[in-house]
């Protein structure tokens, strides 16, 4: 799987983005996050898209929702 990462993301260079995974427009992706495979952040319905804090683990499979936020060192499990 192709990993995407839309045209408006903001993904800080330290963070890890897993193999299928989908970046979506306007979401912020901060320091040393780490995304599973597979996952999706998505994107926003006002200019910001969903925000993942420094340190924030998505797992294998998860979706972060349109607009939600992960605060640092948060954990959002596999497939959730």
């Amino acid at each position: 799987m192709a990993t995407v990462l839309q045209p408006q993301p903001f993904v800080l260079p330290s963070a890890l983005v897993g193999c299928g995974s989908a970046v979506m427009v306007g979401a912020i992706v901060g320091s040393e996050v780490w995304l599973g495979l597979d996952s999706i952040v998505n994107c926003g319905a006002v200019r910001c898209g969903a925000v993942l804090d420094h340190h924030a683990q998505v797992e294998d499979f998860g979706h972060l929702g349109v607009s939600a936020c992960m605060a640092s060192g948060t954990r959002l499990g596999r497939g959730v």
